[in-house]
Protein backbone atom coordinates (compact mmCIF):
# COMPACT_ATOMS: atom_id res chain seq x y z
CA UNK A 1 0.00 0.00 0.00
CA UNK A 2 2.79 2.17 0.53
CA UNK A 3 4.70 1.66 -2.50
CA UNK A 4 1.41 2.47 -4.48
CA UNK A 5 0.92 5.76 -2.18
CA UNK A 6 4.18 6.30 -3.43
CA UNK A 7 3.91 5.91 -6.87
CA UNK A 8 0.66 8.08 -7.10
CA UNK A 9 2.57 10.78 -5.52
CA UNK A 10 4.93 10.61 -7.67
CA UNK A 11 2.66 10.82 -10.67
CA UNK A 12 0.48 13.39 -9.05
CA UNK A 13 3.72 15.49 -8.38
CA UNK A 14 4.33 15.14 -12.37
CA UNK A 15 0.86 16.45 -13.47
CA UNK A 16 1.58 19.31 -11.17
CA UNK A 17 4.86 20.43 -12.80
CA UNK A 18 3.43 19.74 -16.12
CA UNK A 19 0.70 22.04 -15.24
CA UNK A 20 2.86 24.75 -13.83
CA UNK A 21 5.21 24.39 -16.78
CA UNK A 22 2.27 24.99 -19.05
CA UNK A 23 1.28 28.18 -17.23
CA UNK A 24 4.88 29.46 -17.21
CA UNK A 25 4.90 29.38 -21.06
CA UNK A 26 1.53 30.57 -21.45
CA UNK A 27 2.67 33.80 -19.39
CA UNK A 28 6.40 33.96 -21.38
CA UNK A 29 4.23 33.97 -24.55
CA UNK A 30 2.24 36.66 -23.73
CA UNK A 31 4.09 38.48 -21.41
CA UNK A 32 4.53 42.35 -22.28
CA UNK A 33 8.06 43.57 -21.85
CA UNK A 34 9.19 44.67 -18.70
CA UNK A 35 8.29 48.34 -17.57
CA UNK A 36 11.89 49.73 -18.83
CA UNK A 37 12.16 53.11 -20.45
CA UNK A 38 12.03 52.84 -24.23
CA UNK A 39 15.51 54.97 -24.70
CA UNK A 40 17.13 52.34 -22.16
CA UNK A 41 16.28 49.39 -24.42
CA UNK A 42 15.89 50.88 -28.49
CA UNK A 43 19.37 49.37 -29.30
CA UNK A 44 19.34 45.85 -27.24
CA UNK A 45 19.49 43.03 -29.13
CA UNK A 46 15.81 41.14 -29.41
CA UNK A 47 15.24 37.80 -27.88
CA UNK A 48 13.86 34.86 -28.74
CA UNK A 49 11.76 32.88 -25.86
CA UNK A 50 12.02 29.06 -26.09
CA UNK A 51 8.96 28.35 -23.84
CA UNK A 52 9.55 24.72 -23.03
CA UNK A 53 13.25 25.72 -22.60
CA UNK A 54 12.52 28.56 -20.12
CA UNK A 55 10.10 26.85 -18.09
CA UNK A 56 12.53 23.61 -17.79
CA UNK A 57 15.09 26.32 -16.81
CA UNK A 58 12.76 27.94 -14.41
CA UNK A 59 12.23 24.28 -12.43
CA UNK A 60 15.79 23.02 -12.43
CA UNK A 61 16.54 26.28 -10.55
CA UNK A 62 13.46 25.65 -8.14
CA UNK A 63 15.30 21.88 -7.84
CA UNK A 64 19.07 22.43 -7.79
CA UNK A 65 19.80 26.23 -6.70
CA UNK A 66 17.35 26.31 -3.54
CA UNK A 67 13.92 28.46 -2.72
CA UNK A 68 14.10 31.91 -3.18
CA UNK A 69 14.59 32.46 1.15
CA UNK A 70 17.52 30.31 1.19
CA UNK A 71 19.35 32.20 -1.67
CA UNK A 72 18.67 35.35 -0.32
CA UNK A 73 20.16 34.38 3.14
CA UNK A 74 23.29 33.36 1.10
CA UNK A 75 23.90 36.43 -0.74
CA UNK A 76 23.43 38.43 2.60
CA UNK A 77 26.91 37.89 2.81
CA UNK A 78 27.58 40.68 0.22
CA UNK A 79 25.43 43.15 1.21
CA UNK A 80 28.04 44.88 3.62
CA UNK A 81 30.34 45.66 0.78
CA UNK A 82 27.33 47.07 -1.90
CA UNK A 83 25.65 49.18 1.37
CA UNK A 84 29.37 50.64 1.69
CA UNK A 85 29.65 51.11 -1.95
CA UNK A 86 26.28 53.10 -1.92
CA UNK A 87 27.28 55.09 0.65
CA UNK A 88 31.00 56.41 -0.77
CA UNK A 89 30.96 59.08 -3.06
CA UNK A 90 28.21 59.93 -6.48
CA UNK A 91 25.73 56.80 -6.12
CA UNK A 92 25.57 56.07 -9.86
CA UNK A 93 23.17 52.43 -9.62
CA UNK A 94 23.41 49.08 -9.18
CA UNK A 95 23.11 46.20 -12.23
CA UNK A 96 22.66 42.72 -11.42
CA UNK A 97 23.40 40.06 -14.51
CA UNK A 98 21.36 36.78 -14.63
CA UNK A 99 19.23 38.18 -11.85
CA UNK A 100 16.84 34.73 -12.28
CA UNK A 101 13.84 35.27 -9.91
CA UNK A 102 15.21 38.44 -8.37
CA UNK A 103 16.55 37.43 -4.80
CA UNK A 104 19.52 39.96 -4.89
CA UNK A 105 17.34 42.61 -6.24
CA UNK A 106 14.93 42.16 -3.77
CA UNK A 107 17.33 41.65 -0.35
CA UNK A 108 18.95 44.99 -2.08
CA UNK A 109 15.33 46.74 -2.04
CA UNK A 110 14.71 46.42 1.45
CA UNK A 111 18.13 47.77 2.44
CA UNK A 112 17.21 51.09 0.33
CA UNK A 113 19.50 50.00 -2.90
CA UNK A 114 17.41 50.05 -6.35
CA UNK A 115 19.22 47.48 -8.78
CA UNK A 116 17.82 46.85 -11.99
CA UNK A 117 18.06 43.04 -13.24
CA UNK A 118 19.03 41.36 -17.05
CA UNK A 119 18.16 37.72 -17.38
CA UNK A 120 17.71 35.70 -20.55
CA UNK A 121 14.85 33.66 -19.59
CA UNK A 122 11.53 35.61 -20.66
CA UNK A 123 9.60 33.47 -17.48
CA UNK A 124 12.00 33.95 -14.90
CA UNK A 125 11.58 38.26 -16.31
CA UNK A 126 7.57 38.14 -16.30
CA UNK A 127 7.37 36.78 -12.79
CA UNK A 128 10.21 39.62 -11.68
CA UNK A 129 8.17 42.23 -13.25
CA UNK A 130 4.64 41.07 -11.55
CA UNK A 131 7.11 41.40 -8.38
CA UNK A 132 6.96 44.90 -9.04
CA UNK A 133 11.03 44.68 -10.12
CA UNK A 134 13.42 46.66 -12.64
CA UNK A 135 14.03 43.42 -14.56
CA UNK A 136 14.30 43.38 -18.07
CA UNK A 137 15.25 40.98 -20.78
CA UNK A 138 18.87 41.54 -22.90
CA UNK A 139 22.30 39.86 -23.65
CA UNK A 140 24.72 41.42 -20.81
CA UNK A 141 27.59 42.05 -23.43
CA UNK A 142 25.11 43.90 -25.41
CA UNK A 143 23.44 45.59 -22.69
CA UNK A 144 26.99 46.83 -21.36
CA UNK A 145 27.91 47.45 -24.69
CA UNK A 146 25.35 50.38 -25.00
CA UNK A 147 25.76 52.25 -21.61
CA UNK A 148 27.89 55.08 -20.89
CA UNK A 149 31.33 54.91 -19.84
CA UNK A 150 31.70 54.80 -15.95
CA UNK A 151 28.25 55.28 -15.15
CA UNK A 152 27.18 52.29 -12.84
CA UNK A 153 28.79 51.96 -9.21
CA UNK A 154 28.09 47.92 -8.47
CA UNK A 155 28.01 45.12 -11.17
CA UNK A 156 26.60 41.42 -10.14
CA UNK A 157 26.27 38.29 -11.25
CA UNK A 158 25.71 35.05 -8.92
CA UNK A 159 26.55 31.97 -10.94
CA UNK A 160 26.68 33.55 -14.56
CA UNK A 161 30.16 33.84 -15.54
CA UNK A 162 30.42 29.96 -16.14
CA UNK A 163 27.61 30.12 -18.19
CA UNK A 164 29.38 32.82 -20.99
CA UNK A 165 31.90 31.10 -23.49
CA UNK A 166 35.40 31.83 -22.81
CA UNK A 167 36.02 34.45 -25.47
CA UNK A 168 33.18 35.91 -25.14
CA UNK A 169 33.37 35.81 -21.06
CA UNK A 170 36.36 38.08 -22.18
CA UNK A 171 34.56 40.69 -23.66
CA UNK A 172 31.75 40.35 -20.91
CA UNK A 173 34.48 41.48 -18.15
CA UNK A 174 36.14 44.08 -20.49
CA UNK A 175 32.43 45.94 -20.48
CA UNK A 176 32.04 45.65 -17.26
CA UNK A 177 35.50 47.29 -16.54
CA UNK A 178 34.41 50.16 -19.08
CA UNK A 179 30.66 50.98 -17.64
CA UNK A 180 32.04 50.86 -13.78
CA UNK A 181 32.93 54.41 -12.66
CA UNK A 182 36.20 54.27 -10.63
CA UNK A 183 36.14 52.73 -7.60
CA UNK A 184 33.04 50.83 -8.55
CA UNK A 185 32.58 47.22 -7.88
CA UNK A 186 32.32 43.85 -9.30
CA UNK A 187 31.37 40.77 -7.56
CA UNK A 188 31.19 37.49 -9.09
CA UNK A 189 29.97 34.22 -7.56
CA UNK A 190 30.80 30.85 -9.35
CA UNK A 191 30.96 27.00 -8.59
CA UNK A 192 34.22 26.37 -6.71
CA UNK A 193 35.69 23.17 -8.97
CA UNK A 194 38.70 22.89 -5.65
CA UNK A 195 35.96 20.84 -4.41
CA UNK A 196 36.06 17.66 -6.69
CA UNK A 197 32.47 16.97 -5.81
CA UNK A 198 31.53 20.06 -7.69
CA UNK A 199 33.80 20.12 -10.53
CA UNK A 200 33.46 16.55 -11.01
CA UNK A 201 29.88 16.45 -10.63
CA UNK A 202 27.52 18.78 -9.05
CA UNK A 203 28.69 21.32 -11.61
CA UNK A 204 27.00 19.41 -14.46
CA UNK A 205 23.64 19.47 -12.93
CA UNK A 206 23.23 22.61 -15.10
CA UNK A 207 23.30 21.53 -18.70
CA UNK A 208 23.87 25.41 -19.62
CA UNK A 209 27.09 25.36 -18.06
CA UNK A 210 30.37 25.59 -20.00
CA UNK A 211 33.36 25.08 -17.99
CA UNK A 212 34.03 25.01 -14.30
CA UNK A 213 36.82 28.24 -13.18
CA UNK A 214 39.19 27.63 -11.08
CA UNK A 215 40.05 30.44 -8.53
CA UNK A 216 43.62 31.91 -9.71
CA UNK A 217 42.31 31.50 -13.76
CA UNK A 218 39.10 33.66 -12.89
CA UNK A 219 41.25 36.44 -11.13
CA UNK A 220 43.47 36.43 -13.66
CA UNK A 221 40.93 37.27 -16.67
CA UNK A 222 39.63 40.10 -14.35
CA UNK A 223 43.33 41.21 -14.06
CA UNK A 224 43.34 41.32 -17.68
CA UNK A 225 40.36 43.30 -18.11
CA UNK A 226 41.96 45.91 -15.74
CA UNK A 227 40.55 45.49 -12.27
CA UNK A 228 42.69 45.80 -9.35
CA UNK A 229 42.47 44.68 -5.30
CA UNK A 230 41.03 41.55 -6.77
CA UNK A 231 39.87 39.15 -3.42
CA UNK A 232 38.50 36.06 -3.70
CA UNK A 233 36.02 34.57 -1.03
CA UNK A 234 35.64 31.04 -0.62
CA UNK A 235 31.54 30.37 0.25
CA UNK A 236 28.67 28.00 1.56
CA UNK A 237 30.75 25.29 3.27
CA UNK A 238 28.42 22.83 4.74
CA UNK A 239 30.48 20.69 5.54
CA UNK A 240 32.59 19.94 8.51
CA UNK A 241 36.31 19.04 9.41
CA UNK A 242 37.64 16.11 10.29
CA UNK A 243 38.58 15.60 14.23
CA UNK A 244 42.01 15.13 14.32
CA UNK A 245 43.13 12.04 14.41
CA UNK A 246 46.79 10.56 16.60
CA UNK A 247 47.02 8.04 13.52
CA UNK A 248 49.59 10.31 11.17
CA UNK A 249 48.07 7.64 8.30
CA UNK A 250 44.57 8.15 8.93
CA UNK A 251 45.74 11.91 9.47
CA UNK A 252 47.37 12.10 5.68
CA UNK A 253 43.91 10.57 4.71
CA UNK A 254 41.74 13.16 6.71
CA UNK A 255 44.11 16.05 4.94
CA UNK A 256 43.73 14.32 1.52
CA UNK A 257 39.20 14.34 1.86
CA UNK A 258 39.56 17.50 3.31
CA UNK A 259 41.78 19.97 0.95
CA UNK A 260 39.41 17.85 -2.06
CA UNK A 261 35.81 17.25 -1.04
CA UNK A 262 35.09 19.35 2.03
CA UNK A 263 36.39 22.78 0.29
CA UNK A 264 33.75 26.01 0.02
CA UNK A 265 31.55 24.78 -2.95
CA UNK A 266 30.74 28.30 -4.01
CA UNK A 267 33.66 31.22 -4.05
CA UNK A 268 33.38 34.79 -5.30
CA UNK A 269 35.89 37.34 -6.85
CA UNK A 270 35.35 40.48 -5.72
CA UNK A 271 36.95 43.54 -7.57
CA UNK A 272 37.45 47.31 -8.18
CA UNK A 273 38.43 49.55 -11.02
Amino acid sequence: SLEEAGNRMSELSLKLKSELRSQRSARASSASVSPVPEANVANVTPLSVDDDLDAFYVDLEDRFRGDEQSVKDRLTVYLPQVLEASQAGQWLGALDIGCGRGEWIQLLGENDVVCRGLDLNQIMVNECVEKGLDVMSANAVNYLAEQAEGSLSVITGFHVIEHIPFPASLKFLEQCFRVLADGGLLILETPNPENLDVGGHNFYYDPTHNNPIPPALCKFMLESAGFFNIEIERLNSTQSSFADSDDPNVSVLQSFISDRFMVPPDYAVIARK
